[in-house]
């Protein structure tokens, strides 16, 4: 087994910077959360994540260090995807209704019936004229106002097991591999898809470039459609080669920086804004007017 997947690690595909919006959405019309509050979420007071009471537990640790070094996981997927205008206020032991709920089940599940997935997330999102970005940029689109996401712990503990016995684990590791669930977990709760079941955007082809938005205005500016991916990418759809990554990739940094652009310094921003106005594509200006539609978008896994 472990001959297969060295195997495999080395035909994978040449790395390439892509990443893909959530389903069903376009490339200037991706669902994110808010800087200002929609439906009273958003990023304002950074978004609220709650953790399910004995959600640790629910694994089978029973030892007050090992769920210690579990929960500072748990936090620590979160963590990974954090800017100065993006962050989380993590509550373990919360009662549900919070703009990110986590929480566990089986396998037995419904939700995890008729597929091999081990964790899924479900968005609940807004289609408003006033989603603001980091940025400041006012426009039309769909603003996420709750996830939450499942975790099918028997599944978890079964993939571990076969790592363990496969040698490319030891028990050490089995807060990596949280992590590298959750994180993937997260960039869908913050918006993202997966890059080799969407279509993927890129902007120069360097693998080893992180895509910062020259108009944080308008951050999709330059991108374009792309067929190279990298398939050790955290939001990488289905099983990853890289179960144990615990740092995001470029195109998962990528995503999150056209999702939620970083604000430059005051006089530069007003520098960029100005350079931009005449050459800037429209894939953000506002759109007609409407009442604000309650929509939810299918799970990703």
């Amino acid at each position: 087994m472990r001959s297969f997947l060295l195997l495999l690690l080395v035909l994978l595909p040449a790395h390439a910077l892509a990443f893909a919006a959530y389903p069903g959405f376009t490339l200037s019309n991706m669902p994110r959360w808010s800087a200002t509050p929609v439906q009273g979420a958003g990023l304002h007071d950074g978004i609220q994540v709650g953790i399910a009471p004995g959600f640790a537990a629910s694994f089978g640790l029973t030892d007050p260090a090992e769920i210690a070094a579990f929960d500072a996981a748990l936090v620590q997927s979160f963590r990974v995807w954090e800017t100065p205008d993006l962050h989380f206020d993590i509550q373990f032991d919360a009662a549900p209704g919070r703009e990110i709920d986590v929480f566990s089940a089986t396998s037995q599940d419904p939700i995890f019936q008729g597929n091999v997935s081990t964790g899924f997330s479900f968005l609940d999102q807004w289609f408003i004229t006033g989603v603001t970005l980091t940025s400041g940029a006012v426009i039309t689109g769909p603003a996420i106002v709750k996830s939450s996401i499942v975790v099918a712990t028997d599944r978890f503990n079964i993939l571990f097991s076969l790592l363990l016995g496969g040698g490319l684990a030891t028990p050490a590791d089995y807060t990596n591999r949280l992590i590298n669930l959750m994180a993937h977990e997260i960039g869908h709760s913050l918006g993202l898809g997966h890059p080799n079941e969407s279509t993927s955007w890129d902007d120069d082809g360097d693998p080893l470039s992180v895509y910062q938005p020259a108009d944080p205005l308008n951050p999709v500016a330059g991108l374009v459609a792309t067929a190279q991916l990298d398939s050790f990418a955290m939001m990488w759809g289905g099983q990853r080669p890289d179960f144990l990554r615990t740092d995001l990739r470029p195109d998962d940094l990528s995503g999150r920086n056209a999702l939620y652009p970083t604000v430059p310094e005051p006089g530069l921003l007003l520098l960029l804004a100005a350079a931009a106005a005449a050459s800037r594509k429209g894939s953000l200006r506002p759109q007609p007017s409407q009442a604000p539609m309650a929509e939810n978008p299918p799970a990703l896994s």
